[in-house]
């Protein structure tokens, strides 16, 4: 398939995948499941697949054919595009940052824990740690060598 159609997405290549769960407030990163609108947080597990999310090999947050993107004013979902810019993102399973591709900004929810947004990391805040539901660290070093 990488030589007939190597941009097709995969979701069973995902380095993680199920809810993105904050480790300061124990929420999910939630979606009305439609396209261009502002991604959220809610108690986790919510209903239907609206938290479910695939870290992708190539560095998406995706939900079926949507992707994470910083407009510059949130989190919103747009059409996955494939090539990074707003939609790239780096996870640490270690330190819980979900670094997207904005300098040393990284992911992070508010202090009403409703709202998504990206925050300078200045230093370890809790607001900015996540865990995704599973985690496989045989894709994320095989990421790493591509």
């Amino acid at each position: 398939m990488d030589n007939v159609y190597p941009e097709l997405f995969i979701p069973g290549d995902g380095v993680a995948s199920g809810g993105i769960r904050n480790k300061w407030c124990g929420s999910c990163v939630d979606s009305l499941n439609k396209e261009y609108q502002q991604v959220f947080v809610w108690p986790c597990p919510g209903q239907g697949n609206a938290q479910y999310w695939i870290l992708s090999k190539a560095g998406e947050i995706r939900h079926n054919t949507f992707c994470l993107d910083y407009t510059g004013q949130g989190i919103f979902l747009y059409p996955c595009h494939g090539v990074g810019g707003n939609q790239l993102c780096r996870h640490n399973p270690n330190t819980g940052i979900i670094k997207q591709n904005w300098d040393e900004m990284c992911l992070a929810i508010s202090e009403s824990r409703m709202r998504l947004n990206v925050k300078r990391r200045t230093s370890i805040n809790p607001r900015h740690l996540w865990k995704f539901e599973r985690f496989n660290t045989y894709k994320m070093l095989l990421q790493a060598q591509d």
